[in-house]
């Protein structure tokens, strides 16, 4: 969480859920979101694997999968 803290927070959300810098990140696959992350599309800026290795990648994806699921509603 530190590295999404770091790095995506300040323009996507503390929860990805997007801001009025950037998109909503929620929910986004270990494939795109690495493709973006590398490549950095428009003013996003890219992050090489010294930066964020493919392992620190894999935890924001599971990081952004994990808060994507609506939470469990109680039963009656």
């Amino acid at each position: 969480q530190r590295f999404f803290a770091e790095f995506c927070a300040s323009c996507h959300g503390e929860r990805g859920q997007g801001s009025t810098v950037g998109p909503a990140i929620t929910g986004v696959s270990l494939q795109t979101l690495t493709q973006t992350v590398r490549q950095g599309p428009g003013a996003m800026p890219a992050f090489s694997d010294q930066t964020l290795t493919a392992d620190q990648l894999a935890d924001i994806e599971a990081y952004l999968q994990s808060v994507a699921k609506p939470a469990a509603t109680p039963s009656r």
